[in-house]
């Protein structure tokens, strides 16, 4: 990286893809980041979930790079270890093991207290093609076996595109899905295996315009905060459940991307009609309170994806006027600053990330960001790694030992390679990313004292603050460079 190299802000058309305008910047060695170049991939990496054991997995199709499931071309998965770089000996890619039903356009979360994946819903198979019909099915994958299984029941409604959200008892909430569409959340409890419809939360006018991955975090008050579209609404999911209207966000957003980047505070980017809106929705006090954020430079209407990053800036990448060739798109990625309420464009990806693309933060600082078309004029069976200006900027502090469970309100220790200062410490949710949206996805600022080489750091207070699950954990120094985050299961 050119640390020290002077940056013009000007663009230049550098393609024409079936019609479609791709931007670049005229200088794109950015200070503040930089990525890798195109790295070859087994499948089209449509979903991405970061493991307990720091390997990601990825599936969405078959080694063709297509939704084709049958005998002579089924779906299949792969497990990536970026401990052993980027080559075909990185990756053992698997074969499915649950014929029944596609997990083409599903979701996944980790499942609280365990290493195990939920994968609910997905495609319906019809003639060996995946279609958009939603399916009942409900997997589980194993990270120390790295199996898949069908054993964790089955969903009353069939779901295709649906959303996942941990609640701080471990449940987690299943709301939205299309074809058929789907008004009405279910729930699922770990420890016992079960689901419950919530029939007191059917609401077909909060989810009319947003069925497709519905945008939804766990808020301070303990119940789930959510945006479908345009709509804000507050869901209980206790008994029966019940969902209120919390009123228009101010700006259409149908397919925008949004992170939680501190407690009750949510950055929301793009999305039709103005793929340029950002907004900033408060939802720390009784009623949300939204603020117009300062727009992005490129437009992003469809599929962009959004990543919290360890120094608590969002980085913004992806996107575009529509997913089939004839649409223009954004390559250049951007970074927004909560500290400045200001967005920086950084360097640009090669291949557009629109449709089915997915962007997930790895342990090491890096981000991923994988997949797009299926369908679409880009069948993108490559990824490509995004190293931000954080890792460019001094030697990294080192973890030498931490836990690998900490508990709410307890304090847990650190120990550092050196005793140089540690300015912050950090935690943010692992993720899983898919369709423009990282479930679960939030970053915490935790309390600590430095002895040395000790740490001292209290874990989040509340489980309503920091959902039960796995977490990354950062160290950063005193110029903002984090060190490499340490996974940890919070219960």
């Amino acid at each position: 990286m050119l640390a020290g190299r002077i940056r013009t802000l000007a663009f230049v058309v550098v393609a024409m893809v079936g019609g479609s305008a791709i931007f670049r910047p005229a200088d794109a060695a950015a200070p503040d980041g930089q990525f890798s170049g195109l790295i070859s991939w087994p499948i089209v990496g449509m979903h991405t979930t970061l493991l307990p054991d720091g390997t990601v997995l990825t599936y969405g199709t078959n080694l063709q790079g297509t939704q084709r499931n049958d005998a002579t071309a089924r779906w299949v998965y792969d497990i990536w270890n970026p401990a052993a770089g980027t080559g075909t000996t990185s990756h053992a890619t698997l074969p499915n093991t649950t014929p029944s039903n596609d997990i083409f356009c599903s979701v996944a979360t980790l499942i609280a207290g365990t290493d195990d994946v939920l994968l609910i819903g997905g495609s319906a198979i019809k003639d060996g093609w995946a279609v958009a019909d939603g399916v009942t099915t409900v997997r589980t994958f194993d990270t120390a076996s790295r199996a898949m299984v069908e054993n964790a029941g089955s969903v009353e409604f069939p779901r295709w595109y649906p959303t996942a959200t941990t609640m701080p008892n471990g449940d987690i909430v299943m709301q939205g899905g299309t074809k058929p569409d789907i008004n009405t959340p279910e729930v699922f409890t770990p420890s016992t295996g079960t689901w419950r419809t919530l029939t007191g939360a059917t609401s077909d006018p909060i989810y009319k315009t947003g069925r497709s991955y519905p945008r939804s975090w766990v808020g301070p008050d303990g119940l789930i905060f959510g945006l479908t579209g345009e709509q804000m609404f507050r869901l209980d999911p206790t008994g029966a459940g019940s969902i209120t209207s919390l009123g228009k966000i101010g700006q259409h957003r149908d397919y925008a991307t949004a992170a939680m980047y501190a407690p009750g505070k949510i950055l929301v980017v793009g999305g039709l009609p103005n793929g340029r809106a950002v907004s900033l929705i408060d939802i720390n006090g009784p009623s949300p309170i939204v603020t117009p954020g300062p727009p992005l430079t490129f437009s992003r209407n469809l599929y962009a994806n959004a990543v919290v990053l360890p120094d608590g800036k969002v980085f913004v990448v992806g996107g575009g006027d529509g997913y089939l060739e004839n649409s223009q798109v954004a390559l250049p990625a951007e970074i927004w600053d909560p500290a400045t309420n200001a967005w920086t464009t950084v360097d640009s990806v090669e291949k557009p990330r629109v449709y089915h693309s997915s962007a997930l933060l790895l342990p090491d600082g890096r981000v991923l960001v994988t997949g797009g078309g299926v369908p679409g004029f880009w069948t993108n069976m490559n990824a490509e790694l995004f190293s931000p200006g954080y890792l460019a900027s001094g030697a990294r502090p080192i973890v030498d030992v931490a836990p690998a469970e900490i508990v709410h309100g307890k304090r847990f220790a650190l120990w550092l390679r050196s005793e140089a200062p540690i300015s912050r410490v950090t935690a943010i949710r692992t993720g899983s990313s898919t369709h423009g949206y990282d479930v679960d996805q939030r970053l915490l600022e935790l309390d600590f004292v430095q002895v040395g080489r000790r740490l001292d750091v209290r874990a989040p207070e509340s489980s309503v603050d920091a959902p039960p699950g796995w977490y990354q954990v950062f160290a950063l120094d005193a110029n903002g460079v984090p060190s490499v985050g340490r996974i940890v299961s919070l219960t």
